[in-house]
C-alpha cells in the first residue's frame, strides 16, 4: 500500500542518506538505523535493486562527486575528498571505472552542456 515504500523507494532513501554524509564510514547497522529498517531487510531491499551496502556507498559517492563537478567550481581533488574518497588518485580511478570518464572530462562535458550555444546559421 501507500504506507510501504517499494524497494526502489528504499534504495533511493538509502542513497540519499549516504549522499548526505559520503565521508562517513557507514556500517550496515548504521544506515539501517538511519532509514528505519532492520539490517536483514535493508540487505534484501538493496539486493532486489542489485546493490550491496558497499556498492550503495560507492554509488552515493559517485553521485555526490558528479553533482559537485557539474554544479560547482570546487577543485577536483577537493571534490574527491568531499565525496568521501581517501585521496585524488583513488577518486579518479573509481570515478572513471563507474562512469567511463575522468572527473576532469566529466566536468568539461557538463560545463559544455550547460553553456548556451549561439544559434546555428543555415
Amino acid at each position: 500500500g501507500a504506507a510501504q515504500a517499494t524497494p526502489r523507494g528504499w534504495t533511493a532513501r538509502v542513497l540519499a542518506r549516504l549522499s548526505e554524509d559520503p565521508t562517513r564510514s557507514w556500517s550496515l547497522q548504521g544506515i539501517a538505523d538511519e532509514v528505519g529498517l532492520g539490517t536483514r531487510t535493508l540487505q534484501r531491499r538493496l539486493a532486489a535493486d542489485g546493490l550491496s551496502l558497499s556498492r550503495a556507498v560507492a554509488e552515493a559517492r559517485v553521485q555526490e562527486a558528479s553533482r559537485l563537478l557539474a554544479d560547482t567550481q570546487t577543485p577536483i581533488g577537493r571534490v574527491g575528498l568531499l565525496a568521501g574518497y581517501a585521496d585524488p588518485p583513488h577518486f579518479s580511478r573509481e570515478f572513471r571505472k563507474r562512469l567511463g570518464f575522468t572527473p576532469l572530462q566529466y566536468r568539461r562535458i557538463k560545463t559544455a552542456a550547460a553553456s548556451p550555444r549561439p544559434p546555428e546559421r543555415e
